[in-house]
């Protein structure tokens, strides 16, 4: 999930993901088709929809850390995902198109 906000504080585009998806200061992202546990700090919340990140979700983290490009979100972290695990990873639109009965 990637969402570009600009900022009138910064000036310069932020990463956004769902606030669901950060556990204790950390995101779960997929690279290389493996897990990696990465530290971020959110520079602020905002709450509304965002129809391009084809998410459901109304609560949202501003991040000041980077992410590089490419990194796929876990939107929803399991306990059981641990650093090193390798995962195949699904698109949010193909997993929210199939549960949505519009085939």
């Amino acid at each position: 999930v990637r969402g570009d906000v600009s900022s009138a504080r910064s000036g310069r585009d932020r990463w956004v993901v769902p606030r669901r998806s950060i556990r204790d200061d950390r995101l779960l992202i997929v690279r290389d088709a493996m897990v990696h546990s990465v530290s971020v700090t959110v520079d602020f919340t905002m709450r509304g929809t965002l129809p391009k990140l084809w998410l459901p979700d109304r609560s949202w983290a501003v991040l000041e850390t980077p992410l590089r490009e490419g990194d796929l979100v876990i939107v929803d972290p399991s306990r059981t995902l641990r650093d090193g695990m390798e995962v195949r990873a699904i698109d949010a639109r193909a997993s929210l198109s199939a549960g949505s009965g519009d085939e």
